[in-house]
């Protein structure tokens, strides 16, 4: 907390070490194709509330604001205390009341205001008027995926995600490293994720490409929305969970107990998967009885599908360098760790050339990330 009123009251008094770029306002992306400090948010969200009291009817100005708020509360755990954090940082839902008094009729105050709940489709009407003024609005089609899964909409979301598909918006890494969590998977198995970037794409490769549709993308921000999570249990015969007892900020305890929750009571016969980028901590009780297979885990591993995946399945020699460099970067470096735990099940079972082309990739995952868990581990497992 030090550290970040520090760096904001740097930009207030214009103190000469502080960054020239953060003097002016700065297009805003999702903060999950970037990695970005709160602070930053905060003082992006002063810079376009400057720009709005030039112009209130100015929507690119508008948007701005919108979203550097929004990923200031991602960046927060997207816990409502984030505008504590900053002088000009308010809760979406504050922002399209006064959006709403000087742009009613615009695609921007619709496409904010069916887009401020999240999973939640509560203003979805306002989101598909806007989806129909202007469908190619970059990041529209994201929501519009989002709400087609939150109210089972599958004909809706392969529509957009076709059309996201072809905008070609992510990068072929992430592309890639969906394509390999879904190898992953057995036969019409269910796979729990947790973020963007370990989701978006699955589905995008599910509903454009018609890959591995046997498969049940669940991920578990959805499940924090009764009306998905309540369909979803039915469909799975799991037991209806309530949530009302848990405060709004709570997120990882909501996160934790649906988790739990869900696992505890699955007796399905369709083998469940959790992704590598989903927390442990989610799942310890668990942990103990679940087998990494490829970019997942699960609680029964078919005989050698690691090396089955190794040898043939899943899209490796990607890893070998960096051939991109975007905003996604270091997302994509730290999912990438992910993929030391699949190689230190196939390792021993590897030729040399095979083992010699772990070592250089895993040192290469390893040198991109400063702090992960078992570093020295894998450091010293494939040297």
């Amino acid at each position: 907390m030090k550290k970040i009123v520090l760096l904001y009251l740097l930009f207030i008094f214009d103190l000469s070490g502080f960054s020239q770029s953060l003097s002016e306002p700065e297009e805003q992306i999702s903060f999950a194709k970037e990695d970005r400090p709160l602070a930053y948010y905060a003082v992006q969200a002063d810079l376009w509330w400057n720009e709005l009291q030039k112009d209130l009817k100015n929507e690119k100005s508008w948007y701005n604001y919108y979203r550097a708020n929004r990923n200031a509360q991602g960046t927060a755990n997207w816990s409502t205390d984030f505008v504590k954090e900053g002088p000009n940082l308010m809760l979406g839902e504050d922002i399209v009341k006064i959006m709403g008094e000087h742009i009613p009729d615009a695609f921007t105050y619709n496409f904010v205001r069916g887009s401020t709940a999240a999973v939640y489709p509560g203003e979805g009407k306002y989101l598909l008027k806007a989806y129909r003024m202007n469908p190619d609005f970059p990041g529209l089609l994201a929501t519009v995926a989002t709400y087609a899964t939150s109210t089972h909409n599958l004909a809706l979301r392969q529509e957009a995600n076709e059309k996201w598909f072809k905008k070609r918006e992510f990068p072929i890494s992430l592309m890639n490293y969906a394509y390999n969590t879904l190898r992953s998977v057995a036969e019409n198995g269910i796979l729990l994720t947790q973020h963007d970037n370990d989701t978006y794409p699955v589905w995008m490769l599910q509903d454009a490409k018609n890959m591995r549709t046997d498969i049940l993308v669940i991920n578990i921000d959805f499940l924090l929305f009764d009306g998905y999570r309540d369909t979803i249990f039915k469909q799975l015969n799991i037991p209806p969970f309530l949530l009302e007892k848990i405060d709004v900020n709570e997120y990882e305890t909501n996160w934790e107990n649906v988790v739990q929750h869900f696992l505890f009571h699955y007796e399905g016969d369709r083998p469940i998967h959790i992704g590598l980028t989903v927390y442990e901590k989610w799942y310890q009780p668990f942990l103990n009885d679940l087998e990494i297979s490829g970019l997942t885990r699960t609680f029964k591993t078919q005989p050698d599908c690691n090396l089955k995946l190794f040898e043939g399945e899943l899209i490796l020699d990607y890893l070998k360098a960096d051939l991109e460099f975007n905003t996604f970067l270091p997302r994509i470096r730290e999912m990438n760790t992910g993929y030391l735990l699949f190689f230190d099940e196939v390792y021993d079972r590897l030729n040399l050339t095979d083992k010699q082309f772990v070592q250089e990739v895993a040192k290469k995952i390893i040198s991109n990330n400063e702090i992960f868990e078992n570093k020295e581990y894998y450091e010293s497992r494939f040297h």
